[in-house]
């Protein structure tokens, strides 16, 4: 969980949305991916006093970054001796066959980063979290964390991937699947190829 006593905040963390760099540049407490059900449930005071925001992200970049975050041995969180779960899954397979592989069952994946966004921080359609910020424009989240709190709040770049603008890795094929397992974000978020 990613909490902060002192700012009274709750960060919801999905993964490959900016969430490493937004815990450690805030100093918020622990770490992991939590959907909101479990601050409502374990934290219940927490949750209905604290103020909660979560980040989105584009989809079809969410899947790109998620992709070569996998493939990275070394990353914040993985190394040779703590590889990522889907890394020997994916590791000689192309992006084109790695979404085929999702196409057919998206279950056989462990990693938190193919989940729906949906799920982390929505419920019956209706949003669960106070603020909701998008990955395209972090900007907005770090000027409201430093009016809301008076803070000179940056935004550490890290557990990033390297690699081109998203668009670059799709054909007709892959942004289809894309659009059919991620249906649900892509609509509740307002989200466009």
């Amino acid at each position: 969980m990613a909490i902060s006593n002192d700012l009274k905040l709750i960060f919801i963390h999905i993964p490959k949305n900016a969430g490493t760099s937004i815990i450690n540049s805030l100093q918020l407490e622990n770490h992991g991916h939590y959907k909101w059900k479990h601050y409502k449930w374990k934290h219940y005071k927490l949750y209905n006093d604290y103020y909660k925001i979560s980040v989105v992200r584009n989809p079809w970049d969410r899947v790109v970054s998620n992709y070569f975050y996998i493939k990275t041995i070394n990353t914040y969180w993985h190394s040779y001796e703590n590889i990522h779960p889907d890394y020997n899954l994916i590791k000689n397979l192309s992006f084109e066959d790695t979404l085929k592989i999702a196409n057919k069952n998206l279950n056989i994946f462990k990693g938190y980063g193919w989940y729906l966004q949906y799920d982390y921080i929505v419920n019956n359609d209706k949003l669960m979290i106070d603020t909701l910020y998008n990955f395209e424009n972090l900007q907005k989240l770090i000027n409201d964390i430093n009016d809301k709190y008076n803070t000179n709040f940056v935004l550490l770049n890290q557990n990033s991937t390297n690699r081109k603008d998203y668009h670059e890795y799709y054909n007709s094929i892959t942004k289809d699947i894309v659009y059919k397992l991620y249906k649900k974000d892509i609509k509740y978020f307002k989200y466009e190829y």
